[in-house]
This record gives C-alpha cells, structure tokens and sequence, in this order.
C-alpha cells in the first residue's frame, strides 16, 4: 500500500485520480424486501433463509437465520442471490449491513444490491463506511427510514474493479481474523463456563460428597452465608454531597464509577468519568481499595469486577447502584471469591433474589444472603490457578481482537477514501 499525492475535486470531496463518484443504484440492482403473509402458517418452516435487521452485524456473511420461508413464502417476495450487499433501511438499526452467502429473502426493513460490474465484498465494506450518512439521513422520527429511491441516490466514491478488488481482499483478511479470534474467545468462555460449574461444585480429586443449600458438594468443604463471614458487603454514598451531572469531568483526581465500567468480562474504560480531589473528599463512602470486588445492584444487575494491582486508577468510587465485596477473612482467597462469585453457583441465586422488572434490583440485605460453598485454602488456590489460567488466555485473545478491530477500522478508511492507494 502507497499513499497517494494525486487527487481531484468531487461533489463529495477529494478523491484519487481514476475514482469516479457514482449513486448506490449504480453499483447493482436494488430490491426491496417483503414479508409474506403471517396468518399463512405454510408461508414458513421451510428451507429458504429469510433475512431480518436481527441476523445481520454478527458476521459479514448471513447463511442461518431465524426465520425460513417455503417455496411459496418465496412467492410473494423476492428472491435475493449469494453475493447480494444487504442494508437495513427501516428502524433503529438503519445502516446495519451484511453480505448474503446463500439464495435466501429479505424482510421489508432491508434493500438489496445485486452488484453488476463491482465487487460485492467492496461494496459491502463501502455500505459500511457510509453507514453513519445513511442513518443521518432517515431524520429524527419515530421509525428511520430511507426509501429505495433515497438510498439508490446516495453518492459514493468508486475505484476501477481492479482496486476495489484489493481493497477487499486486505478488508476480507481482516475480518477472518476478527471473527476466527472471536470463535475462538467464545470457546474459551465456554470451556471456562463448564470448569467453574465442575470446580465449584466437585472441587478436585473428591469421591466423597454430601447436600447442601447449593446442591451436592465435597463433604470437606465448608457452607458459609455472606453474613456469617468476614467478608463485607458496603454500599455507596447516596447523601447530598452525592455527584450530579455538573461535577463529573472527562479527566481528573478520582474515576467514578458507571455502570459502562462494570461489564461481565470485568471493568472498561473506553467512557470514563471523574470527580475532583475536593469532591471526592467529601463524599463518606463508596471509595475503592485493591483487592475490593464490585457487583452491579441496579439495572443490569450482577456484573462483577475485580480491583487488583493490574488497573490503573489509584482513586475509585461506585455509584449508587453498585455495591462491594470487602474480605478480611483468612480462610477465603480474595482472588477465589472473585471467581466464585462469577461462578453459576452464585449467579442463579442472584437471578432468584433479584426484584424488580422494570428495573431490576439487589439489596445488601439480599447479598448478604448468599449462599457459598467453601472448601480448604490449598483447594482454593489450586481452582483459582486453573481459571485465572483460562483468563489470561481469553484477555490475550481479546486484546488481539480490539487491535484487529481499531487495525480494520484505520483500513477501512485510509482504503475506501483512497487515501492509501493499493499497489
């Protein structure tokens, strides 16, 4: 790849020497989908792939789908071939893309374009770096939507077939990264999923067993209630010195918590928000010391993450709808509670205690109220080894998938807008 010094003025800038600006009705036919009739249950079940806004964005290519139609479904829509760019045009979700791998249908939410004389996986990358114009141009109102005749009009920058070819080549090789990297992130959690249940109820090596509050456990492992250890669960401040929205800051002395910080996979920093020295002085409690445990109390309830030496931030606060695992007892590891509360032991009697619909809640009462299967200190460390383990692995797999990620993202536009040219 060359960047290039040649240029020439366009209806929508600069573009190279060679790219033309064309509308998006010239790069194929577009086709509108269509929904055949409900009320006639024959319309589906059968083997043809009925593409809606829902099965698009998990993968470039669609090839399973939730919903299928039969040869007479097909009949009152269109058939759509393998190789078709679709685009969402109707709803929250307008300027989502995908490619069709297969002959399948669309939805009446999705426009189509059958490519003539242009590489389909370009255009597909092409729909994706204009997704924010098209989603700016369905308005503000209540259901977005761009007509076919609006979206066939949108004008685009176009390179000769040769280069489109390269350009989606290098794109194409980079989204088999992210998704190979992704796979393999998938089975690692899953494999870590069924080692928490095994370890965490079987323990290792045991052959005797006896019941407890949280089903069968080795008969030398301990039950304890939160209450009735030293481990601590406390709450945030709620007073009047409580942050409002005129003390946060995009930088400053202490990061406090929101509940974009506390994900399943542990804290994330992308958003932050901070408070002053003088402000965070005021404040009684909430503040974070390492080796604290943060659970989410409100909303999405249950997440957890685990303040160690690794994150960055010597001063940290919760929000109100957090809480935290404070341990001081002997006989529990820190870093097993951690794993044992993400464990679905704990997690399903916290999706059973948990109140609320509209939006979900969990007390410290509740929390304390948890139930833990405990076994020996030594056992502890040899099943926190095991996972950390699994986690080391999926957080290097994950940081190589945010790096393919950002590395798509810079190509994507140095590419499609030629200001890298492939040589």
């Amino acid at each position: 790849m060359n960047e290039t010094c040649e240029y020439k003025h366009s209806s929508v800038g600069r573009i190279p020497k060679g790219w033309d600006i064309v509308a998006v009705g010239s790069l194929g036919l577009v086709v509108t989908g269509n929904t055949p009739r409900t009320n006639e249950t024959d319309n589906y079940g059968g083997s043809i792939p009925f593409v809606s806004p829902a099965d698009l964005g998990k993968t470039v290519l669609v090839h399973i789908t939730k919903s299928t139609l039969t040869s007479k479904g097909l009949n009152q829509t269109r058939q759509i071939p393998s190789g078709a760019v679709l685009v969402v045009c109707i709803g929250s979700t307008i300027g989502k893309a995908g490619m069709a791998s297969i002959v399948c249908a669309t939805n009446q939410q999705i426009n189509s374009i059958i490519c003539k004389e242009n590489n389909p996986s370009f255009v597909y990358y092409l729909m994706k770096l204009n997704s924010e114009k098209i989603r700016s141009m369905a308005g503000t109102q209540a259901v977005p939507i761009i007509n076919k005749t609006e979206f066939s009009s949108i004008l685009v920058q176009r390179p000769p077939f040769a280069e489109q070819q390269k350009i989606a080549s290098i794109l194409t090789s980079a989204d088999e990264v992210i998704e190979k990297t992704q796979s393999q992130i998938n089975k690692l959690k899953n494999l870590k999923k069924a080692m928490m249940q095994e370890l965490l109820t079987k323990g290792i090596g045991h052959t005797e067993f006896k019941d407890s509050p949280v089903g069968r456990i080795p008969k030398e492992w301990d039950i304890l209630y939160i209450c009735d250890s030293s481990v601590d669960v406390l709450d945030g401040d709620r007073g009047n010195e409580y942050p409002k929205e005129k003390d946060f800051m995009s930088s400053g002395y202490c990061l406090f918590l929101s509940a974009k910080n506390v994900t399943k996979n542990g804290f994330k920093f992308d958003e932050c928000s901070f408070i002053s020295e003088e402000k965070d002085g005021k404040l009684r409690k909430g503040r974070l010391v390492k080796g604290d445990i943060v659970i989410t109390t409100r909303g999405t309830v249950g997440n957890m993450a685990y303040y160690d030496e690794s994150i960055p931030y010597e001063a940290m606060r919760i929000n109100s709808g957090m809480a935290v695992f404070r341990n001081d007892d002997d006989l529990i590891s820190t870093k097993f509670l951690y794993q044992l509360l993400k464990a679905p032991v704990i997690n399903q009697q916290i999706d059973l205690l948990t109140f609320g619909s509209a939006q979900p809640q969990l007390t410290i009462g509740v929390i304390n109220s948890l139930c833990m299967p405990v076994p020996p200190l030594t056992e502890q460390h040899k099943v926190t080894d095991i996972l950390t383990s699994i986690d080391t692995r999926i957080n290097e797999k994950q940081r190589k998938l945010n790096h393919t990620k950002s590395l798509k993202k810079a190509l994507m536009q140095d590419l499609l807008t030629g200001r890298v040219r492939v040589k």
